[in-house]
């Protein structure tokens, strides 16, 4: 994949939009769009900020090692974030939930168990992943859904 499939692909998997990003690592909307259309390439610190918001390395974002292993990480890779997304998501749901709920009612175990199972597919997710992201930002953004 060149870089700006990887951008649009890490982007959308954040259920992020172009000016989200764009805002994040101070550009117009216009040249992050060229970035992912592979229009126009970033520059050195551009490029840092978007390893620190994408919580990616190097070597990931542009894709240097193109050879078989580095793509089978790759799968696992938008596996765990497909992973992660849909957590989160779920997470927030729950929570919701639990704050319309009693403390040590059935219901609010119940929900508390599936906040559990969440953080144990999360951690189990992680496995193989720390040449390409960096866990411990992905942990805390995690654990700011999730404090069990």
């Amino acid at each position: 994949m060149a870089l700006g499939e990887n951008l649009k692909l890490l982007r959308d998997l954040q259920d992020k939009t172009q000016k989200d990003v764009a805002d994040a690592i101070g550009v117009k909307v216009n040249t992050y769009s060229q970035y992912e259309n592979n229009v126009r390439k970033p520059n050195f610190d551009i490029l840092r900020k978007l390893i620190e918001y994408f919580h990616v390395n190097y070597d990931f974002l542009l894709n240097v090692n193109e050879d078989v292993e580095v793509n089978e990480d790759m799968g696992i890779f938008n596996a765990f974030l497909d992973l992660y997304s849909e957590s989160i998501r779920k997470a927030k749901k729950i929570i919701y939930k639990l704050e319309e709920l009693s403390e040590g009612t059935p219901e609010y175990d119940h929900y508390i168990g599936i906040l559990i199972n969440l953080k144990s597919e999360y951690e189990n997710s992680k496995e193989g992943l720390s040449n390409y992201i960096d866990i411990d930002k992905i942990d805390n953004e995690f654990d700011k859904y999730i404090k069990l």
